[in-house]
């Protein structure tokens, strides 16, 4: 099994499980209130944020990063 992911106060980060209503509802957030629109992975991204701050893994005061473009592979695909 692999380690769970740290965040930098080195505490296990674990896994954020979302599906696709939770993206679907990110992504409309982040357009209503921000005017940006999503990828769907992005939007996966944020979902995964919210969930996180909603159980508390992230504190409210607490500063996250949040990477919410798209990755491209090498052969830009």
């Amino acid at each position: 099994a692999q380690p769970d992911p740290v965040d930098a106060r080195g505490r296990a980060a674990g896994i954020v499980d979302v599906n696709d209503d939770d993206a679907g509802i990110a992504f409309n957030e982040m357009a209503r209130e921000e005017g940006l629109l999503l990828s769907p992975g992005g939007a996966a991204a944020y979902a995964a944020y919210r969930r996180a701050v909603a159980e508390r893994r992230i504190g409210r005061g607490e500063r996250a990063l949040v990477d919410l473009a798209e990755k491209q592979d090498a052969l830009g695909g």
